[in-house]
């Protein structure tokens, strides 16, 4: 992964991807894609994604994508240059207006989430939360 994007990962994703490894159910309960193991390569998609949505800002050169929640609309990177626990930023291609709908409103959200561990942890609560509702 080094070579393929040459950059230096942040110690927080190392651990994040020896976590997840070729699959996660967790994870994988959210859908979309998390690592390039399959070949998909996250960054190229993730230009693709703010190209299509007319995006004003542009990935940051150190931009590491590590999630494509909607192969249309959004995905999460962290920053190489932002420390080994760097925060979650994410691109979102549609916001809710005040009616509830969604538009087309290309954004970085810069951060949206403290940490990748929290991030991950409020993940697993939801699937706790869907597999053993409270009664």
């Amino acid at each position: 992964m080094r070579g393929f994007l040459q950059l230096s990962l942040p110690e927080a994703y190392e651990e994040f991807l020896l976590w997840v490894g070729h699959g996660c159910e967790i994870l994988d309960s959210h859908g979309g894609h998390f690592s390039s193991s399959n070949g998909v390569n996250l960054q190229e998609l993730a230009f693709g994604i703010m190209e299509d949505n007319e995006a004003l800002e542009t990935l940051p050169d150190d931009a590491i994508v590590f999630w494509i929640f909607d192969e249309a609309y959004s995905f999460a990177f962290i920053r190489a240059s932002e420390g080994d626990d760097p925060p979650i930023h994410y691109f979102s291609g549609l916001q809710r207006d005040a009616n509830g709908q969604y538009q087309n409103h290309p954004s970085v959200q810069w951060n949206w989430c403290s940490t990748l561990d929290k991030l991950c942890l409020s993940w697993i609560e939801a699937c706790i939360e869907r597999r053993y509702p409270a009664p």
